[in-house]
């Protein structure tokens, strides 16, 4: 099960990780890289990355991500800032940009980047600023709705009924997911969630609990609308759920956990 709904008007609850972030990590380097969705230090190629830094560009651009598709791309120039990713065959590759600023860019791995310590190189106003970023064939992460990595998972809650039509909501800081069967006890529900770095997991099963109750996965991968975005589907959603309240949310893939999110069923 792939299903997901265009996310032109969602992007927007995506918005806070995406752009100026509101979590700031600990810089040791230069130029410092860690996953866009939940801040930790390891990243995977294909995913979303957020570096910081200081005078990394003049200005603040951001990359026009209104009209994806399958055919859209994100630039390797924006705001006269290019960035590159050198591995360990010393070939530096372009990395594709979301939005530069003085202090953060927020860039795609390339999907040919090496695993092991590879080297950032980011060119702007004619300076070169270096920095390493660590990657992984994986690293789970989920994005959240306020753009912590923590709290309410950025996505929808999908209700499908017994004639097989869908409904599909946003979930929002204030969002109680409901799985009662609605008018029809053929309803099934499902979460569409919103993260990066796990596109390229094996034929293992991704594993995910709502409160330690287990709930299935029948899609973890590429979301296809927007570079490095990932998506997973969770359920349908089992009846034990209903009523239990504020739970963490937890899923892990080839054995590595994402970050910890939590909402809240009704």
């Amino acid at each position: 099960m792939k299903t997901y709904f265009p996310l032109k008007s969602f992007w927007l609850t995506l918005i806070p990780a995406l752009g100026l972030a509101s979590v700031m990590v600990a810089q040791t380097e230069t130029l410092t890289s860690a996953s866009a969705a939940n801040y930790r230090p390891i990243v995977a190629p294909n995913s979303i990355v957020t570096a910081w830094g200081t005078s990394l560009a003049s200005t603040t651009a951001a990359a026009n991500v209104t009209d994806p598709g399958p055919n859209a791309g994100l630039p390797t120039s924006l705001g006269n800032v290019r960035l590159a990713v050198t591995g360990s065959s010393q070939i530096a590759v372009p990395a594709t940009l979301y939005l530069v600023s003085p202090g953060q860019i927020n860039y795609v791995l390339p999907a040919t980047a090496a695993l092991g310590a590879d080297t950032v190189a980011v060119f702007s106003n004619g300076t070169t600023l270096h920095g390493p970023v660590l990657v992984s064939n994986i690293s789970p992460a989920i994005f959240t709705v306020d753009g912590s990595g923590a709290g309410m998972p950025a996505g929808q809650v999908l209700r499908v009924n017994a004639e097989g039509q869908s409904t599909a909501n946003s979930l929002t800081s204030t969002t109680n997911t409901d799985i009662s069967p609605g008018n029809s006890p053929g309803d099934q529900v499902y979460l569409v969630l919103y993260g990066t770095g796990f596109r390229n997991h094996s034929l293992n099963p991704v594993i995910a609990t709502a409160g330690g109750i287990a709930v299935p996965v029948p899609y973890a991968g590429a979301q296809n609308e927007f570079p490095g975005l990932d998506q997973i589907n969770l359920g349908p959603l089992p009846p034990t759920l209903a009523g239990i309240g504020t739970v963490n949310l937890t899923m892990a893939v080839d054995g590595v956990p994402a970050n910890t999110v939590q909402i809240t069923f009704r």
